[in-house]
């Protein structure tokens, strides 16, 4: 596939296809005659990049990520749990915080509420 043909059925965008080719990560097929081929293989590591970046991850962390995907070793799959586990934690605190401030909007409100009902 082209990285037209990528972009518009998997709706990867233009800039993901050229981050994911600067990364080396990509097929080289097709670059003789200027049109860049995507493989299955590829359609994989952009269906694994485009995940990380809507869980927040930077490229540069997504790149780490896939090249430690591409590596297929022990020591490489406990490095990308370890990423996991750090994200994780981070949107772990996030979603504690925002219950904090619910529960301050909360509080507000029903003090709103008691004071018009007295």
């Amino acid at each position: 596939m082209t990285g037209e043909q990528v972009s518009e059925q998997y709706r990867i965008p233009r800039e993901v296809l050229t981050e994911y080719e600067k990364m080396g990560l990509g097929n080289r097929s097709g670059e003789e005659s200027c049109i860049k081929r995507y493989d299955d293989q590829d359609l994989k590591n952009l269906s694994l990049l485009m995940t990380l970046l809507q869980i927040d991850y930077s490229m540069d962390e997504a790149r780490d990520y896939l090249i430690l995907e591409k590596e297929n070793t022990k020591n490489a799959k406990e490095k990308q749990l370890k990423m996991l586990n750090q994200m994780r934690e981070k949107k772990l605190n996030t979603i504690h915080e925002e219950e904090h401030q619910l529960e301050q909007l909360d509080y507000l409100r029903y003090h709103i509420i008691q004071n018009e009902l007295t």
